[in-house]
């Protein structure tokens, strides 16, 4: 019920051919995107990290409304042209050895990279975070675990018992002392806004809390309020 992989839009994967990027690891091909641009103090490179049901390549034409100039769009085990399975151990390793590929082979500091991480993939953010250094992350309707979520949803089932991938953010907020910006939809019905409060309410470095009020799960990025919250944080940074 987590994981609700989609396949890569055709026309897309045709006008984004020229900046494909893939990556092995651990014997599994991840595709995706990579445009990359200016890589600076003023002009990180965003890591993005989508949703539990999101091909990510959508995103390339959105990050026209941010501040940089470079990004990499990088599609779950299983989604788009990704090959594996998604899970939790998965997913986080695979973003950290993305991480060590970009600041190792590749030479990108580490303090000019911005991580963005979307509904489920702020629990892959936050985890990242937690074990490499980055500039700053911006967190979108985040949640302080899985199993907290769905012991809303279903209260009269033994959630905490049958959830293979919790993603517990909450256990690793408070080690992580990066800045954060956290962007809440106040009409979410998936992941309540208070989930993502009570993850700020225990983070370890600078915060800002964003709450749009008459967004929900799955608009909130609809709103101009959304992108212009972002560009203001990173260009604070």
């Amino acid at each position: 019920m987590i994981f609700f992989p989609q396949p890569v839009d055709a026309g897309n994967r045709s006008r984004l051919k020229s900046i494909e990027f893939k990556f092995e690891h651990e014997g599994v091909t991840l595709s995706g995107w990579f445009q990359h641009g200016e890589i600076s103090a003023s002009k990180p490179l965003l890591l993005y990290f989508g949703g539990n049901g999101e091909e990510v390549s959508w995103n390339a034409w959105e990050m026209e409304k941010l501040p940089v100039d470079s990004f990499l769009l990088l599609n779950y085990r299983g989604y788009g042209d990704s090959e594996g399975s998604p899970g939790e151990e998965a997913l986080v390793g695979d973003a950290v050895a993305l991480y060590d590929h970009l600041t190792r082979k590749l030479k990108i500091d580490p303090q000019h990279i911005v991580l963005l991480g979307r509904s489920l993939g702020s629990g892959v953010a936050v985890q990242l975070a937690s074990r490499r250094p980055v500039r700053a992350l911006v967190l979108t309707t985040p949640f302080d675990s899985l199993a907290a979520v769905g012991k809303r949803h279903y209260p009269w089932l033994p959630v905490g018992l049958l959830v293979r991938h919790p993603f517990n953010s909450l256990t690793h907020a408070a080690t992580i002392k990066t800045p954060a910006l956290a962007l809440l939809a106040g009409r979410d019905r998936i992941v309540p806004a208070e989930h993502g409060r009570r993850l700020m309410e225990a983070w370890g470095g600078p915060q800002n809390t964003v709450t749009l009020d008459a967004a929900d799960h799955n608009d909130i990025s609809m709103y101009p309020e959304y992108w212009r919250a972002i560009s203001q944080f990173i260009e604070s940074l």
